[in-house]
């Protein structure tokens, strides 16, 4: 697709191996994720690994300084290791992946109208940051949690988001730095979660609302054991799938197994990552697309707010929940762009 069609409207658009944007469409229609029979069954489950230590010390600027700066490599177990091959060797279908909804399930809800009908051989990723910022925090998880199991009979790997993390910060043991900026989105979510008309772009929390936070008491239990059953990272024959990208540790990027703790794998923001990285391909989401180098990217550069490929790294957050931003997802090994805008 030239790069003067970047805005225009939704499409499924063709990156090709060889790195560039052709504009090339799928053959096969595009009859939508749901099942033509919902016989009820659930999705098939997978092990998921610990997420590890919530507790670390919080940054008023972001992340606790702890797992980012400090994540340091680990050697895997015999058990570790039989679960890498089985995620990368085990699926044989396509996997499309799915960047960050912050609780815009409307946009969520018009991407699958235009994913191809999917079976029991295909996998469906989800990069993390399900809540905040947007209106519909609460649908967001309830749909992917509950509904789209019922839906479709591809196979569903949610991953953990920064947001997912920090929010069970705030309910382990408090975390009044992440709840301050407004940029984050967690008025939208509390409202959405209480029931109360959605803030207007800046609004802080009062008082009440401050407190009532604070506890995260206000999440259904079943929603906080969901974000303490998400997984840190997938992987399969076609990439590595983590929400923030992979720390730099003497002299080289960690594999996902290697990270401890394994949170920097939700907070990691580092611009080595997507100009240096030059190995199995990896699909990620957190940073927003027009935030990374776009002279690098092969996928219609001149949109900054488009998808973000480079040569061994996609980036998917396209700023879903902001004012402008929109879904994205990401087909392999057929590299497929599929938009809810």
């Amino acid at each position: 697709m030239p790069a003067d069609d970047a805005s225009r409207g939704p499409r499924p658009a063709r990156l090709p191996a060889t790195r560039h944007c052709s504009g090339k469409r799928p053959s096969a229609p595009h009859a939508g994720v749901w099942r033509s029979e919902d016989n009820g069954g659930a999705a098939p489950q997978h092990d998921v690994p610990q997420v590890g230590n919530r507790h670390a010390e919080p940054s008023r600027d972001g992340p606790p300084r702890g797992p980012v700066s400090g994540a340091r490599r680990r050697q895997r177990t015999g058990d570790e290791a039989h679960r890498t091959v089985v995620q990368c060797c085990g699926m044989a279908g396509r996997t499309i992946a799915i960047g960050d909804l912050h609780g815009d399930l409307q946009a969520l809800l018009r991407l699958f109208e235009r994913l191809p009908a999917l079976d029991t051989a295909d996998t469906l990723v989800f990069l993390g940051d399900y809540v905040d910022r947007g209106p519909d925090s609460r649908g967001c998880v309830d749909f992917v949690s509950r509904e789209l199991p019922r839906r479709t009979p591809a196979a569903i790997v949610p991953l953990c988001g920064n947001h997912e993390d920090a929010w069970l910060r705030v309910i382990d043991a408090g975390w009044p730095e992440f709840l301050g900026p407004p940029g984050n989105g967690v008025l939208q979510c509390y409202r959405c979660y209480t029931g109360q008309p959605q803030p207007e772009l800046g609004q802080i929390p009062t008082e009440e609302e401050y407190a009532a936070m604070s506890r995260g008491a206000f999440f259904p239990p079943e929603h906080v054991a969901w974000f303490r059953s998400l997984r840190p990272w997938h992987e399969d024959q076609h990439a590595i799938y983590v929400h923030a990208g992979l720390p730099w540790f003497e002299g080289r990027f960690l594999h996902p197994s290697e990270v401890e703790p394994v949170m920097a794998l939700y907070w990691v923001r580092d611009e080595r990552f997507y100009r240096e990285y030059q190995g199995k391909h990896v699909v990620v989401g957190h940073t927003t697309t027009n935030e990374l180098p776009q002279e690098l990217s092969k996928f219609t550069p001149a949109d900054p707010d488009d998808l973000w490929a480079g040569d061994y790294v996609t980036a998917l957050d396209t700023g879903c929940g902001k004012p402008g931003g929109f879904l994205t997802a990401f087909e392999l090994p057929s590299r497929y762009v599929y938009e809810s805008r």
